[in-house]
């Protein structure tokens, strides 16, 4: 077993499991907006803000899927350090916009939490490329 195997493995997992309840909770903020709209309130950045974390939790659910498949395959690393990448640049994104459209400041918290996981990922998968 490569050396960030059982990183990529554990860590995939979680992807996988807070990726999919991403996705719940993108699709329920999608039918949230919708029902503002319908009462006439402005929601064009909601929408945006809405793909966003639909776009974010997807890529977070398909890494951690591809994660946990080639987590004993080296030559895969670069391939899943990109996914983690766009997993970053996503929630960077999320991390700005949503406090734009709420009017409130960044949260430092969310902003670390969504780095966490893609971080150990990118770990592991330099450990994976090296053993």
């Amino acid at each position: 077993m490569a050396k960030g195997a059982t990183m990529l493995k554990v860590v995939g997992i979680l992807m996988i499991i807070f990726g999919a309840i991403g996705v719940i909770l993108s699709i329920v903020a999608f039918a949230g907006v919708a029902l503002l709209d319908s009462v006439g309130v402005s929601t064009g950045l909601a929408y945006f803000a809405c793909v966003i974390s639909l776009l974010g939790s997807a890529c977070e659910l398909v890494t951690g899927i591809l994660g946990v498949i080639n987590c004993e395959k080296p030559e895969k690393a670069k391939t899943l350090m990109i996914f983690a990448e766009t997993i970053i640049v996503l929630s960077l994104l999320g991390n700005i916009i949503v406090p734009l459209i709420a009017g409130s400041s960044v949260s430092i918290f969310g902003f670390l939490i969504g780095l966490i996981l893609p971080g150990l990922f990118i770990f592991g998968c330099i450990q994976n490329k090296q053993g």
